[in-house]
């Protein structure tokens, strides 16, 4: 194929590129170089990660954004200036292969790159995090980095480990309190304590042996395991660890540095390091990257004697303890009791067609134009009966809930726990024959019904 020929071909392809990232994110394309050049046919979904293009694209100048928009298989780039943006497209423009299956790239100079609700934050710490860098000297980092000898310590998947005063078991993640190691917690470590400004002498250690390429799955340290808080020292080299709460704040771990993590990060908020091979993180300055090496982390940790009562219920082994018997009562529950009313549905509303005279002089006498709302309203015995007030039904059985719209009540399906109702909704609530189905435990408290409005 001819010159005019191929170039013909690849503007097809980078117009038909183009129409579709405009269509789907609103960029526009320039006809003049700018900081910002587009990817054009690859993107998240199709592979391509921040990794790869801090890798490929920051030897040719300083960059300050990279996005991946979720779901899209197209990505963005800010430069710090126009000749780096240049010197970027011309070397790589249909000729880096690092699209899917390894076709090239295409490029197009964008006026702006995209905004994103899912992008990470690097300008701020999860709250209980304290960063301490060059808590250590370089000599006190040889002294430590000299009682690493992961030859007859245990192998992880992803990394090396071994541990002191207490084997963290991660079968269970926990450790087995009862069931100390011999090897203690090396006494070339005691000078870290008192440089602290808080009270803390840990007993258990874990040391991580981290090759490049190399990380740890994103999770939250078993509260009922350890107290607050944890310490991490970073040795040998730096690393970006990930913190997750709705949001995720990327947060650099310089070389000889000292995480507390405590409070809220400690309990509230997962942590992990992603497997890659690049590091990348945001300053005033723009984006920073850097090849990783070999990083040794000290985690230190202080054994926690009975159950944590912290107030992060929603994170807690100690406070959301499911037991063997409760597992068992709710498998009974369904089997016995929910399954059975979807089978029996059509028996049950025979038979039970005539509203308790209490009941239905209740509804009678409600005002014009309340709303009534009738929980455990099975086939809807007590709806119809008064012309001037609304009407709204929920069951549990499906079945029972497509009986109440056949005769054009208005219902859907929910549990009587968890009520998908606004505060205020109601002015009057029914619930018969309802209360001797809940199974008894501390969250539920079962009152005397009134008949009030």
């Amino acid at each position: 194929m001819d010159s005019n020929k191929l170039r013909k071909k690849v503007d097809r392809k980078l117009r038909k590129h183009l129409h579709i990232i405009n269509k789907e994110t609103g960029v526009v394309c320039s006809e003049i170089p700018t900081l910002n050049l587009g990817i054009c046919n690859a993107g998240q979904i199709n592979g391509l990660t921040e990794e790869i293009i801090v890798e490929h694209f920051s030897e040719y100048g300083p960059l300050e954004r990279i996005v991946l928009i979720p779901g899209k298989s197209c990505a963005f780039m800010r430069y710090k200036d126009i000749p780096s943006a240049v010197k970027a497209f011309d070397a790589t423009n249909t000729q880096l292969k690092i699209a899917q299956d390894g076709k090239p790239i295409y490029l197009a100079y964008v006026e702006t790159v995209p905004e994103t609700s899912s992008e990470k934050i690097y300008d701020r710490l999860p709250p209980g995090l304290q960063i301490i860098e060059n808590f250590i000297t370089e000599e006190e980092e040889a002294t430590l980095l000299s009682l690493c000898h992961f030859e007859t310590s245990g192998g992880m998947k992803h990394r090396q480990v071994k541990h002191y005063g207490y084997e963290f078991r991660y079968d269970i993640n926990n450790v087995d309190k009862n069931k100390p190691l011999p090897e203690k917690i090396p006494t070339e470590c005691g000078f870290l304590w008192d440089r602290l400004s808080f009270n803390f002498r840990p007993d258990q250690l874990t040391i991580n042996h981290y090759k490049p390429g190399q990380g740890i799955p994103s999770h939250v340290d078993t509260h009922s395991a350890f107290e607050d808080p944890i310490l991490s020292l970073s040795l040998n080299a730096p690393v970006v660890m990930e913190f997750k709460k709705n949001e995720t704040i990327c947060v650099l771990l310089p070389r000889r540095s000292l995480a507390i993590i405590s409070g809220e990060s400690r309990y509230a908020w997962s942590h992990g390091i992603v497997p890659r091979k690049y590091d990348f993180y945001y300053t005033e300055d723009g984006c920073s990257s850097f090849k990783r090496d070999t990083r040794i982390s000290f985690t230190f940790r202080k054994v926690l004697k009975g159950e944590c009562n912290c107030s992060y219920k929603l994170n807690c082994d100690s406070q959301n303890k499911i037991t063997i018997e409760s597992a068992l009562a709710t498998k009974l529950e369904n089997q016995h009791v929910h399954d059975v009313y979807e089978d029996i549905a059509g028996h049950f509303s025979e038979t039970r067609h005539k509203p308790w005279p209490n009941v239905l002089n209740f509804v009678e006498k409600l005002r014009v134009g309340s709303v009534l709302v009738d929980v455990g309203c099975g086939n809807g015995k007590y709806f119809g009966h008064n012309s001037q007030i609304i009407e709204l039904g929920t069951d549990r059985s499906l079945k029972l809930n497509e009986l109440c719209k056949e005769r054009g009540f208005e219902v859907f399906n929910g549990n009587c726990l968890s009520l998908p109702l606004k505060d205020n909704t109601a002015d009057a609530v029914i619930s018969i024959a309802v209360i001797h189905h809940l199974r008894r435990s501390p969250d539920i408290r079962v009152g005397q019904a009134t008949g009030e409005e």
